[in-house]
């Protein structure tokens, strides 16, 4: 998933100018934070020490006129956010993640717009 790619390049760059075209940020926060986290690694020259995930699974779910909800078994890696001298910032435990991901077609393409976790 697209997404995805650039949410992994985004942390490992960092660069949060890779997600600001997909997201609309006023109404997903999940995609706020992670703009939000990948502008705070930039600043402070941190990055993650290879991708923080990838998809296992993809599931299209119901549509409506507006809206396509797309469940998604996220991995999170086992992975570090490290400075520029390598030393070890934040340590994340590998898990799988289920998360539906709502998209809305926009002029430039998919934009998520909404990002949950299945309860």
């Amino acid at each position: 998933m697209h997404y995805m790619a650039q949410w992994n390049q985004s942390w490992t760059a960092p660069d949060p100018r890779l997600l600001q075209p997909l997201c609309d940020e006023a109404k997903a926060t999940a995609c706020a934070s992670a703009i939000k986290d990948a502008t705070e690694y930039e600043a402070k020259g941190w990055k993650y020490d290879g991708a923080p995930g990838s998809i296992s699974d993809v599931k299209a779910l119901s549509k409506t006129s507006a809206t396509q909800r797309v469940l998604a078994q996220i991995h999170q890696h086992r992975r570090h956010v490290v400075d520029s001298k390598g030393s070890v910032k934040e340590a994340y435990d590998e898990k799988l993640i289920p998360l539906v991901f709502y998209l809305t077609w926009s002029k430039t393409g998919w934009e998520l717009t909404d990002l949950r976790p299945v309860s």
